[in-house]
């Protein structure tokens, strides 16, 4: 059984703004392996702020894999920006539970990271000059033809 995670995000230099969304099945690597491809981008800054859409994703791992992808990060935190914000868009309880646990353990990163489940929040959290309708309309492009497929077969 394949399972995959669609991703695709686009960089604004004049807004100081990454958006990224993502849709289908969180595995193991899925997102580290994304967030590897997105940072050897040459249009890759690491003082943007980011705004990820993770509401229309399901996570399938554990807590041994969130532990790993903020070893990635924190090995990677020289790669950040101090004061940079992260706001990360979540909509159903299997979101939230993975969100909150990562929340916790997120303790010493060089940006702010927070979870929203209101895109309206979380720009006034960003406090940036983007309104909801701009980030809802990228978002639905981005999600129409994603660059990156990452799939992985599982045998039950």
């Amino acid at each position: 059984m394949k399972k995959s995670l669609l991703s695709d995000y686009v960089f604004y230099k004049e807004l100081n703004l990454t958006i990224e969304a993502h849709k289908g099945v969180v595995v193991p690597n899925s997102f580290t392996s994304f967030k590897i491809l997105q940072a050897e981008d040459k249009n890759y800054s690491k003082d943007y702020n980011n705004i990820t859409d993770l509401r229309n994703v399901v996570f399938d791992i554990t807590l041994d894999n969130v532990k790993g992808f903020l070893s990635h990060i924190k090995a990677n935190n020289h790669k950040l920006s101090e004061g940079k914000k992260v706001a990360v868009l979540v909509a159903t309880p299997n979101q939230f539970i993975y969100a909150s646990v990562f929340a916790k353990m997120q303790n010493r990163l060089a940006h702010q990271i927070k979870f929203f489940f209101s895109l309206e929040k979380a720009l006034q959290w960003m406090d940036g000059p983007y309104t909801n309708q701009f980030i809802e309309n990228e978002i639905k492009q981005l999600l129409l033809k994603p660059k990156i497929v990452y799939e992985m077969d599982y045998s039950y």
